[in-house]
């Protein structure tokens, strides 16, 4: 791939040779590579203002004079994470391919078995509150990493388990958990 400069014009012959210098500058490629995204889902690279959308794992803009471009990436899914959202790109004279790195996100799906129907229940997920009155608490759009949990008490139920670590490595994770009605028995 060239740039040709001038690539059309006029020359005018008024009875001597006349000479046209024609320039020929290699123009060149930036491929932007989508690691960890799966295919079959939309990202966008805006270059330079110049934007490409793609489902398949690479994007790849052509006919690039040398210099430097600015990226922006974007993704259509909030299952992704972004990890170089933006950056810089050096094209001096050679094709260029940069790595953008995606984290797949998860959800931790915790399920309750012993309460009356409607009951709210409650937790700690590394310090964040949710709470819900059916029988599922899910929490989207977690990174992997471990999580620390903590069911808070309700009157005259025991709860098993009550904290624990949940290990979320690429899979969405069920905890189940357990309430048990205690009955108190007075002896007189």
């Amino acid at each position: 791939w060239y740039l040709i400069n001038p690539e059309t014009g006029n020359i005018t012959i008024n009875g001597s040779n006349v000479t046209e210098n024609i320039s020929f500058s290699q123009l060149y490629s930036i491929t932007f590579n989508a690691i960890g995204l799966s295919s079959g889902i939309e990202w966008e690279v805006s270059l330079n203002s110049n934007n490409l959308t793609s489902t398949s794992t690479s994007i790849t803009f052509l006919y690039l004079n040398n210099g430097n471009y600015s990226y922006k990436v974007f993704i259509f899914s909030k299952w992704y994470l972004i990890n170089n959202l933006s950056g810089n790109v050096t094209v001096n004279n050679f094709n260029v391919t940069e790595n953008i790195y995606f984290t797949r996100l998860f959800s931790i799906i915790f399920i309750e078995k012993g309460l009356p129907i409607g009951t709210i229940w409650s937790l700690y997920l590394n310090s964040n509150y949710y709470s819900n009155n059916s029988i599922e608490i899910v929490i989207n759009y977690l990174q992997p990493e471990n999580y620390s949990f903590s069911i808070n008490r309700i009157k005259s139920y025991m709860i098993n388990p009550q904290n624990g670590i949940i290990h979320l490595i690429n899979q969405n994770v069920t905890q189940n958990i357990n309430f048990s009605l205690t009955v108190l028995i007075s002896l007189n």
